[in-house]
C-alpha cells in the first residue's frame, strides 16, 4: 500500500474532519493537543508524500514520522519512502575574464563607482562586452553574474548568471571571519 493510501485510510479513521491542501492533509484539530484551550483549528499538518507531521501551535509543537503517529493510536504503519533526493551538483564557471572595457568603466562611473572599486572587486568583462561579477569561495571562482553595461532596453534581461553554478554572497571571499 502506498504512503498516500495508508495516510488517507488512517486519516479517515482518526483525523476527521480534514482538508487536503497541496501535498498536506490538515485536520480541523491536532490529534495530540486538540487545539489547546482556545480550540485552534488547522494547525496540524501531515505530509502525504514524505510521511511526516507537525503541529504548528507553539505550546504543542509535536512532530515526527507517520509511523510514530500511528503508534499513538495503537496502529502499525510501515511506509516505503521515496529515495532521498540527490544533492544538487554545481559546476565551476569556465570563462575567460577580460579587463573591464571603457564602456563598463563609464557605466559604473555614471553610478559613482570608481575604477579602483571595480579593481578591488575583480569586476571584469565578458567577450560580448557584458559586465562580469565574479563570486569567489576560498580563492576559487564558483559563480558568475552578468549584466549589460547600460540600462536594459525593451525586454532585455537586466542580469543573468552562468548556468549550473552555486550562488553565494558577492564579496564573501574578501571577508575575514576572524576579525569583526
Amino acid at each position: 500500500m502506498s504512503i498516500l493510501q495508508q495516510i488517507m485510510d488512517f486519516a479517515g479513521r482518526h483525523l476527521e474532519p480534514f482538508i487536503v491542501r497541496g501535498d498536506e492533509l490538515i485536520p480541523e484539530h491536532c490529534p495530540i493537543c486538540h487545539g489547546g484551550e482556545s480550540g485552534d483549528k488547522y494547525t496540524f499538518a501531515l505530509n502525504l508524500t514524505e510521511g511526516v507531521y507537525v503541529c504548528k501551535r507553539g505550546s504543542c509543537g509535536v512532530r515526527g514520522r507517520f509511523e510514530e503517529l500511528a503508534e499513538r493510536f495503537g496502529e502499525r504503519a510501515e511506509l516505503i519512502r521515496p529515495a532521498a533526493r540527490m544533492k544538487k551538483q554545481f559546476v565551476l564557471p569556465d570563462v575567460q575574464l577580460q579587463p573591464p572595457t571603457e564602456a563598463i568603466v563609464r557605466y559604473f562611473a555614471s553610478r559613482k563607482i570608481s575604477a579602483e572599486t571595480l579593481n578591488a572587486f575583480s569586476i571584469a568583462a565578458a567577450p560580448d562586452g557584458s559586465v562580469v561579477f565574479p563570486f569567489y569561495r576560498d580563492g576559487e571562482l564558483v559563480y558568475i553574474k552578468y549584466r549589460a553595461p547600460r540600462k536594459p532596453q525593451g525586454r532585455e534581461r537586466k542580469e543573468w548568471q552562468y548556468p549550473g553554478t552555486q550562488p553565494i554572497l558577492f564579496g564573501m571571499d574578501m571577508c575575514s571571519f576572524s576579525q569583526p
